[in-house]
């Protein structure tokens, strides 16, 4: 929690250092993208400690490797749905951005 207040004013502290209009839609939009991300971060959590408690009850547990091991498993189960967020939000901010 103690990197909330950087996070959520990092995008208002963009928008106006890159000279764009600072409004309460963009204001609003940063504080949605702030929930995305720490959405995604607590599914990954979850994923993660499904993947542990999986490896725990198969006894596949026993070292520094093998908990490495499990890390990496579970971040690539979730590399795809990472990608397709990023893609739609992306997609979605080309869509309304002015033609410069």
């Amino acid at each position: 929690m103690a990197r909330w207040p950087a996070i959520n004013s990092t995008p208002p502290a963009l928008l106006y250092l890159l000279g764009y209009n600072t409004s309460i839609a963009a204001l609003v939009g940063s504080i949605a993208l702030a929930g995305v991300a720490a959405e995604t971060g607590v599914v990954t959590i979850v994923y993660l400690d499904e993947l542990y408690d999986h490896r725990m009850a198969q006894g596949t547990m026993a070292t520094r490797r093998d908990l490495y091991d499990a890390i990496i498993e579970g971040a690539v189960m979730r590399v795809r749905a990472k990608t397709m967020i990023v893609i739609a939000i992306i997609a979605a901010s080309q869509a309304f951005s002015p033609i410069m």
